[in-house]
């Protein structure tokens, strides 16, 4: 088996969704499975998750909702984007809900709606984030226009913290504060309003004054802490692996990739593992990080290359044929939150990068 692998645990899935349930008390779990599920594989996060107890789903794309359609998710779906004509027409699904994030798209609704049906939306309200959502100083004017057209059920009231992962931040502070002003605005004009949700993952693990009674974790779900700290109650759900495919004996002086960035200090053995920069591998491991094979490390040697990676073998009892862990073993240094700590990227980028030619093998 010489190409790369995406091992997704999805007892481990189950497993941290059930955590997170447990700290969001009563509220409701909306999972935020966008991105090809942050690189896990939509279809199959979506209906190991859907045999859960969680309320529902949240995605970016049209494409996205379509998707967990088809693979026959009946519980909420909520599309996080702009509102357009595609969205709209999806939303003669049930369990289709979009997004309100303007004014204009309070007039597509109004041009598009056909009278018969019942449209269930929830109105983004921008707290801080600066990017979508009806201005914080236009949201009672908003809501005043929402009450007025009658074929719209106002299902949620949402917003999008700047900063949930910075635990001395005033300003995660102030867009909660805003985002409590709004709760109490939404419900004395249109007190039907069922969901107010602001919480992510940080959101959910570090500030409970955020949950209210919807959360929207994404990375956590899958073992990761955004806190580029390891959290002992998350499970990593994806272990990636690729296959040692040779192993050879070099001398010192020898120099090993593309650049010619590493010299071999002494006489060893080196390998090639058969996974690069286009399966995931990030281009920063090159010369520095050290991937996990059974109870030792091999160390990266050289640039990380388009389809291979160079390590270093000495001391290792890794043989021809078996699998290398890039990310997800249990040891500390292999785990994407000390990645992210080490290289100054965030966790998600590691997830999310594992591309589309490397195979996802679902274990339970």
């Amino acid at each position: 088996m010489y190409f790369p692998v995406a091992e997704i645990n999805l007892r481990n899935l189950e497993h941290n969704y059930r955590y997170l349930q447990s700290l969001a008390g009563e509220a409701k779990i909306l999972a935020v499975v966008k991105a090809d599920a942050y690189g896990h594989g939509l279809a199959e996060v979506a209906k190991a998750l859907d045999k859960t107890e969680i309320f529902g789903f949240s995605v970016a794309l049209f494409t996205e909702v379509m998707d967990l359609i088809a693979h026959g998710i009946k519980k909420p779906i909520l599309h996080l984007g702009r509102l357009n004509a595609q969205i709209l027409a999806a939303c003669k699904f049930d369990q289709v809900r979009c997004t309100v994030n303007s004014f204009d798209d309070l007039e597509l609704i109004r041009k598009r709606l056909q009278p018969a049906v019942r449209l269930k939306v929830h109105l983004k309200v921008d707290t801080g984030m600066g990017r979508m959502g009806v201005p914080y100083s236009a949201a009672e004017e908003v809501l005043r226009k929402l009450k007025q057209i009658p074929n719209i059920i106002l299902e949620g009231i949402w917003s999008h913290f700047a900063t949930a992962e910075d635990r001395t931040s005033g300003f995660r502070e102030q867009q909660l504060d805003k985002f409590k002003a709004l709760v109490a605005l939404a419900k004395k004009t249109i007190p039907t309003v069922s969901y107010f949700h602001i919480a992510n993952s940080a959101a959910l693990l570090d500030k409970p004054a955020a949950h209210f009674n919807m959360v929207r974790p994404g990375v956590a779900l899958f073992g990761v802490s955004p806190f580029r700290e390891v959290d002992p109650n998350l499970r990593p759900v994806m272990q990636f692996k690729a296959p040692l495919v040779l192993i050879r004996e070099m001398v010192e002086g020898d120099t090993i990739g593309y650049g010619r960035t590493f010299t071999v200090p002494e006489n060893g053995k080196y390998g090639v593992i058969q996974a690069g920069y286009a399966d995931g591998v990030p281009l920063e491991f090159s010369n520095s990080a050290a991937l996990h094979h059974k109870s030792s490390t091999l160390r990266v040697t050289g640039r990380v290359s388009m389809d291979m990676t160079s390590v270093n073998c000495n001391g290792s009892s890794v043989e021809e044929g078996e699998m290398v862990t890039i990310w997800g073993a249990e040891k500390e240094y292999n785990r994407v939150e000390y990645y992210a700590r080490q290289y100054g990227k965030l966790p998600y980028e590691f997830l999310t990068g594992v591309s589309k030619r490397v195979v996802r093998e679902y274990i339970r």
